[in-house]
């Protein structure tokens, strides 16, 4: 199955083959991640949206990594 990822300063949206779609708030992200590949983006203890480096058709992997330390940022100073 391939999925397509629509994602923005808000949510992540998630699309498959079926055009059937998940909305992920960035507030449901526990933490994100990243290796050679891939980013990981984990959504609950066992649920991780896996996005592969190499499948943007828009954006960059530097676009996607500021946007996500921006976030997790924005979040900390807000709890404090």
């Amino acid at each position: 199955i391939t999925f397509t990822y629509a994602i923005d300063s808000e949510e992540i949206k998630v699309t498959d083959e079926e055009e059937d779609s998940d909305l992920f708030s960035w507030k449901d992200v526990i933490k994100w991640n990243q290796d050679q590949n891939n980013f990981y983006f984990f959504v609950s203890q066992e649920n991780c949206l896996i996005m592969d480096k190499k499948g943007f058709t828009s954006g960059t992997e530097q676009d996607l990594r500021d946007l996500a330390t921006a976030v997790f940022a924005l979040r900390n100073e807000e709890e404090e």
